[in-house]
């Protein structure tokens, strides 16, 4: 009788794949890597976060003051939850209109320039308790700090309005990781 066979019984046998412990020893240093890598990208989808915020609030504030000096006529940014009220809750949406009577209310004669939806995130804006109003020379009603909070201290951020209308963005001048706001203090979300 022939065997069918034959050329596997005279050849070596070749593995062909991973043993179990084999396996098992990659998936752990793959998990190793996973736990220590996702702490770090937390904080980056964080920082982002907040960037693209003070980005978009910032672009709407010199819109208002390039508004405000283009047509002489004062123009107003605030915090609002229906887009015909100012709010305090800086979280919330936020709009742009002309204050053709100075009340720092959007009513309904006035025009609403434009606004921005509400962002959905973990970060809390806080801001002004009063709306931020530009005059016809670009100057702004007061100073004023919006405050972006992250979930660190090391990620707050802020966007610093001058009373001349100028716009900036908090720094950490002195290199610990904590941005100031205009005083040299560290920005407190508390």
């Amino acid at each position: 009788m022939k065997k069918l066979y034959s050329h596997c019984a005279n050849s070596a046998f070749k593995q062909q794949g991973v043993s179990l412990i084999e396996l098992m020893v990659s998936v752990s240093i793959t998990i190793v890597l996973a736990a220590s890598v996702a702490p770090s990208l937390q904080a980056t989808i964080s920082q982002n976060t907040i960037a693209a915020q003070m980005n978009q609030i910032s672009a709407l504030a010199q819109f208002a003051r390039g508004h405000a000096i283009d047509n002489q006529i004062e123009t107003t940014l605030c915090a609002t939850a229906d887009y015909s009220t100012c709010s305090h809750n800086w979280s919330q949406a936020k709009m742009v209109f002309v204050d053709s009577n100075s009340d720092g209310e959007r009513n309904a004669s006035e025009t609403l320039l434009t606004s921005l939806s509400k962002e959905e995130s973990n970060i809390e804006v806080k801001g002004p308790q009063n709306a931020i109003s530009f005059t016809q020379n670009g100057g702004a009603n007061s100073n004023a700090d919006i405050l972006f909070c992250g979930d660190q201290v090391s990620s707050h951020r802020a966007l610093l309005i001058s009373m001349q209308g100028r716009v900036k963005t908090s720094q950490d001048s002195n290199n610990n990781k904590i941005h100031e706001d205009r005083d040299g203090n560290a920005l407190n979300c508390s």
